[in-house]
């Protein structure tokens, strides 16, 4: 709930944004409507105006230029943004009225507006049952890859052994906030030559949306042949409908090995988080 109000807040000060910076571009002195014909393969514009005269409308068409004109691209660029203000006035409108009509259902707001018989609630009213079944779902499926960890690999809060101590950190992380994943899990995938594949992405977060969120974390990107290796996984990824920006993270050590724990912890927290909770 917290996280749904907070994007709409984001997007009405982004749309007030917009609008302000657009209507800068609209000139109010401009008037009529652009039109144009093909004539000996090129496109010649026109401006209709209408005047009205002892109550007879008079329509007028005057030529402007060709497609580069500057008359002709100046009323483009003020169609072009008086438009853009319409929908954008229109989004706004439509983002506050869902600001102030929108109901929050956390149990403990609702909770506040019941009568005193039934404040005291029982434990269950405060359970996310959709993220109890996600919770169920990936529960004793965690690693599933037949490739050996190295002698000293890394353990995680969970005493589950990781190829790395940056995924020590991400599985901690995502444990301590009680993430549903799954590492390492058998993932099938087809080749762009069409042959199926296994791959095991690191960490597979699944949405209370149900949908898949896959993380890759990359370690050793100064060798040639981990980086080539890296640049085909994402290829693979990519051609399977799992792309970077969209459902597929990537994190990565920087150049000798160092780690940004904390900004880690931050996009998990504001946003892993709020897609895999009911109530935040």
């Amino acid at each position: 709930m917290d996280s749904f109000m907070e994007l709409i807040k984001d997007q009405i000060k982004i749309t007030e944004m917009l609008i302000d910076a657009y209507s800068k571009n609209i000139e109010p002195s401009l008037d009529g409507t652009l039109t144009y014909k093909l004539r000996y393969n090129q496109l010649q514009y026109y401006l209709l105006t209408s005047v009205k005269r002892r109550g007879i409308t008079e329509r007028k068409q005057v030529y402007l230029g060709k497609v580069d004109s500057p008359q002709v691209q100046k009323y483009k660029n003020d169609r072009f943004y008086r438009e853009s203000v319409k929908r954008l006035k229109h989004n706004l409108n439509t983002l506050k009225r869902t600001e102030k009509k929108y109901q929050d259902y956390s149990p403990e707001y609702i909770q506040k507006k019941l009568p005193n018989a039934y404040k005291d609630l029982p434990e269950r009213c405060f359970s996310d049952p959709i993220y109890e079944e996600l919770c169920s779902l990936i529960e004793n499926k965690r690693n599933s890859s037949p490739k050996e960890f190295p002698k000293a690999s890394n353990i995680t809060v969970t005493g589950q052994q990781v190829r790395s101590k940056g995924e020590v950190i991400i599985f901690n992380l995502l444990t301590s906030y009680q993430v549903p994943f799954q590492y390492e899990e058998a993932l099938r995938l087809t080749t762009v030559e069409g042959q199926n594949v296994t791959a095991y992405p690191d960490f597979v977060i699944t949405t209370a949306a149900r949908r898949k969120i896959y993380w890759e974390h990359v370690g050793l990107l100064e060798k040639e042949n981990y980086y080539e290796n890296f640049c085909s996984k994402i290829k693979l990824y990519h051609h399977n409908g799992i792309t970077l920006g969209d459902n597929l993270i990537v994190t990565a050590d920087k150049s000798g090995g160092a780690i940004n724990s904390q900004y880690i912890n931050q996009m998990i927290k504001h946003l892993i988080l709020p897609e895999v909770r009911t109530f935040n």
